[in-house]
């Protein structure tokens, strides 16, 4: 559990942190250099994840929430924007599937 949820923050924190970056206008072919490899850690971060003893649903959910968390912190304390009810709506959405998952067992 320990490892999916490491796996899961690397690749949220990747995703998120490119996504920080185009959005604050970054130029894709001048840093296509730097952004390449980071996509590709991405990608190994994702693989490592679902081939963790979790399987590959739950991994997708973690991951996901991670990302929504992630999101939202960066919206509300870096960027400075309102927040969207989307990203709540799926936040909470990503906890209730969590929480089912673990009271089903």
């Amino acid at each position: 559990m320990i490892a999916a949820v490491c796996w899961a923050g690397l690749a949220a924190g990747l995703a998120v942190g490119l996504e920080f970056q185009f959005r604050s206008g970054m130029d894709w072919w001048r840093n296509a250099w730097w952004i390449i490899p980071v996509g590709a850690g991405v990608n190994f971060a994702i693989y490592r994840l679902l081939s963790t003893e979790m399987g590959w649903l739950p991994s997708i959910v973690l991951f996901g929430g991670m990302t929504a968390t992630l999101r939202i912190i960066l919206s509300l304390a870096v960027l400075r924007e309102p927040l969207h009810i989307a990203n709540v709506v799926a936040a909470v959405v990503l906890l209730v599937g969590v929480g089912v998952r673990f009271i089903w067992r």
